[in-house]
Formats: C-alpha cells, sequence, structure tokens
C-alpha cells in the first residue's frame, strides 16, 4: 500500500513542477484537511457517546468519520482535462495529510475514547500478567444472573 501511495505521489509531481503556482495552491488546501481531521475527532466522539457505543465501536466512529477514501475519486480527477490538472495533485495532497491525521489518531484517539474502568497502565500490566483465557471462568461466573431473596443474594438453583 506504501508503495502504491508512492507511485501515485510521484505521478503528480510534473503537475507541480509545470505551475510555479501549483504548490502554492496545495498548501493552501492543507489548512482545511487538518481542520476537517480535528472536527472529526470531535463530531465522532460526540456520535459515540450520543449512541452509548462501547469503546471499540467508538473509536470506529471516530476513524470512519476522518477517512474519505479519496484517493477513489482520482480516477475522476485525472480524466479532467489539462487546465484542471491541479486536481488529482488536490486529491493526493488529501491522501497524505489523511494518512499523516491517521498516525495521529493512532495516539490522539485511544486518549478521547479510553477503555472504561480500568486505568491503562494498569490494564497493560493486567494484560501483560494474566492469560485472556485464564479469565474465561472468571466471567462465565459473573454471568449468571442473581436472584434476590430477602436481604440475601443468591445463585439461582441448578435444579
Amino acid at each position: 500500500m506504501a508503495a502504491t501511495l508512492l507511485v501515485v505521489v510521484a505521478s503528480q509531481v510534473p503537475a507541480l513542477t509545470a505551475d510555479p503556482s501549483a504548490l502554492a495552491s496545495l498548501a493552501g488546501v492543507v489548512p482545511f484537511y487538518a481542520v476537517f481531521l480535528f472536527v472529526m475527532a470531535f463530531a465522532g466522539l460526540a456520535v459515540a457517546r450520543l449512541f452509548r457505543l462501547g469503546t471499540g465501536d467508538g473509536r470506529a466512529v471516530v476513524f470512519t468519520g476522518a477517512t474519505r477514501n479519496s484517493l477513489v475519486v482520482l480516477p475522476l480527477a485525472l480524466a479532467l482535462p489539462a487546465n484542471l490538472a491541479l486536481a488529482a495533485a488536490i486529491v493526493v495532497t488529501q491522501t497524505l495529510v489523511e494518512v499523516v491525521g491517521m498516525i495521529i489518531y493512532m495516539r490522539a484517539v485511544p486518549w478521547l475514547l479510553p477503555e472504561r474502568g480500568t486505568p491503562p497502565r494498569l490494564r497493560r500490566i493486567l494484560r501483560a500478567a494474566v492469560p485472556e483465557r485464564a479469565l474465561e471462568p472468571a466471567r462465565h461466573h459473573l454471568q449468571r444472573p442473581l436472584l434476590h431473596r430477602g436481604d440475601h443474594h443468591m445463585y439461582p438453583s441448578s435444579n
């Protein structure tokens, strides 16, 4: 995938060198893409909270809202007439900003939407110390329903 992106970026270099103002035009759109990524992080967070999504689902919403898969429209931009050749370079620029943004999101989204309950440092220690399969009997035990009889909580009888 990185090789494909490199080839696509390299294919747009001639369009930038042909027009001296092209680089300035590209630099002018970068802040809009960066602001979009910033806004979408909080918009995704708001959607996740509005629908009370779990941590994983909420993080997926944040990432999905921020990525636009701009390379999907690249063939259309490449098909435009020569006087609009800069459109393809703008699409590629958007993709590069998204890639950098996703790298930042990898660190920022877990901070925005932390796992509930355990502090992150303790969670890492627990994951390293206790294998996941060792927790299965405890999870099964905790999922059994409780019955309330007077002042006592009791497990339902297996009869």
